[in-house]
């Protein structure tokens, strides 16, 4: 009875405090010592691995002759991209390039090749002039030249309303050709006016300066429904 009553004597908040103390007392080295030995097991995480580059399977040459029916659009500069439409062009066919000019395209250039269309970008440092199309023994030129650009180009060649306009021509253009079709060409020698009217939106366009070299040019892709 005299141990209950010096119990009851002692006060409540003392008699918390011990009790904390001693549950400290248990549970720091308790906790020490689980650290210590998660510290010590293997990591349960992945590895970190690197992706592969994804490599592309190449396919047969095709048995038939490859044809090219369009190209467009007709202008572009490095980086952009051009699609070109035609028949049994394979799928990524084995010993095949594309040749801008004289630059020839790189295999990240190549976005993606079916059998009936390229998707390409311009090359960099490519060249203006016509694009080859190699597939093995098979040999395609669009007779069509292409025209590259840069940043620096002034020359700009709109259409509205039927009519092409040239501004800004920082070149002394000799002669502008106008495809309406893959076949149906219009040439305007020296001494034409500023603008061309067409009947139709153009399906390509270039120029040349007295030499017989091309003139970089630039274009409002709306306008030409590029």
């Amino acid at each position: 009875m005299n141990i209950i009553r010096q119990v009851n004597q002692i006060p409540i908040k003392l008699f918390f405090i011990a009790a904390i103390s001693v549950g400290l007392i248990i549970t720091i080295p308790l906790s020490l010592y689980l650290v210590q030995k998660q510290t010590r097991l293997p990591s349960s995480a992945a590895p970190v691995t690197t992706p592969k580059p994804k490599i592309r399977a190449l396919g047969p040459i095709p048995n038939q002759p490859p044809k090219v029916e369009l190209i467009t659009p007709f202008l572009g500069k490095a980086g952009d991209l051009v699609l070109i439409k035609g028949e049994n062009l394979g799928n990524y066919p084995r010993n095949s390039q594309i040749v801008f000019g004289h630059v020839k395209a790189q295999d990240s250039d190549i976005i993606n090749w079916t059998n009936n269309q390229i998707q390409v970008k311009v090359p960099w440092k490519a060249t203006s002039g016509l694009i080859k199309v190699i597939i093995g023994h098979w040999r395609i030129t669009w007779g069509i030249p292409f025209t590259v650009y840069d940043y620096n180009t002034k020359t700009k060649l709109g259409y509205k309303n039927n009519y092409l306009t040239l501004t800004d021509a920082s070149t002394k253009i000799d002669s502008i050709y106008v495809w309406l079709t893959k076949t149906n060409k219009i040439a305007t020698q020296a001494g034409f006016v500023n603008q061309i009217k067409l009947d139709r939106p153009p399906m390509s366009v270039a120029m040349y300066d007295r030499t017989g070299r091309l003139v970089p040019f630039y274009v409002d892709p709306v306008e030409f429904n590029f």
